[in-house]
């Protein structure tokens, strides 16, 4: 699975039917997963973004992983997301850096 569809799985996955069905009052947070991918590490971190007061509360610090010892970005992803599973703190939203060339939207790095 490629970077961009995983998130996207992620995040299709922490909608509600309920949420949908009661009209909320407008949000004013995300939780973001930020990461960054390279030839040797993936280091993921879980923040809460507060988007009317412009800040952010780390809810899962930086976790490193070693990239040749990973099965997959995807494996990582989930080992480091597990405990928010079904829980408020689920990602809504995420940003990762990886170095490469983006094609069909995957990316294959040199040294992985």
């Amino acid at each position: 699975m490629s970077s961009a569809a995983l998130l996207g799985y992620l995040f299709m996955r922490s909608r509600d039917d309920k949420d949908k069905a009661i009209e909320p009052k407008k949000k004013t947070t995300e939780v973001a997963l930020l990461g960054d991918v390279g030839g040797t590490n993936i280091r993921l971190m879980l923040k809460r973004l507060d988007m009317k007061t412009r800040t952010s509360t780390v809810l899962k610090p930086f976790k490193t992983y070693r990239s040749q010892e990973m099965e997959s970005f995807e494996a990582a992803v989930m080992d480091f997301l597990k405990e928010f599973e079904g829980t408020d703190d689920w990602p809504t939203v995420g940003v990762v850096g990886i170095a490469g060339e983006v094609n069909n939207n995957s990316v294959l790095t040199t040294n992985v």
